[in-house]
């Protein structure tokens, strides 16, 4: 009688839902494909929103180093501006009271020549 039943059962097992163990396999293959694709997913939506955040940063950067260039720029053109024999003249007068030279207090010193200006200018006939 035993074995009997064991015969019956095994062979009757895809009819009788206490053997069937196909479904229970099934269900947790198709969970494991579900959190594999929600995963999948999960991931390349993280990375395209990753992507488009860089992208805004690396603008407001670009943006950032163009004013930064313009502001540089005007700041080397007001140094030119400072640094011109007038404008030097200018404000030593304003800030700190200088005059101009009167002729007796400007002498004009000649430099000499070098030894090798003097031999070239002879060789090439000039007047020293």
């Amino acid at each position: 009688m035993i074995s009997g039943s064991f015969t019956r059962r095994k062979y009757l097992r895809i009819f009788d839902p206490e053997y069937n163990y196909s479904s229970n396999r099934a269900l947790k293959k198709i969970i494991l494909i579900i959190i594999i694709i929600f995963l999948y997913m999960f991931i390349c939506v993280w990375l395209s929103s990753q992507t488009i955040k860089y992208n805004y940063k690396s603008n407001e950067i670009s943006k950032e180093r163009d004013r930064l260039k313009i502001a540089n720029r005007a700041l080397e053109i007001k140094l030119q501006s400072m640094m011109s024999s007038d404008q030097i003249a200018k404000v030593a007068k304003e800030r700190y009271g200088f005059k101009n030279p009167s002729d007796g207090q400007v002498i004009i010193i000649k430099k000499d020549k070098s030894i090798f200006k003097i031999i070239f200018a002879m060789v090439k006939g000039e007047k020293i």
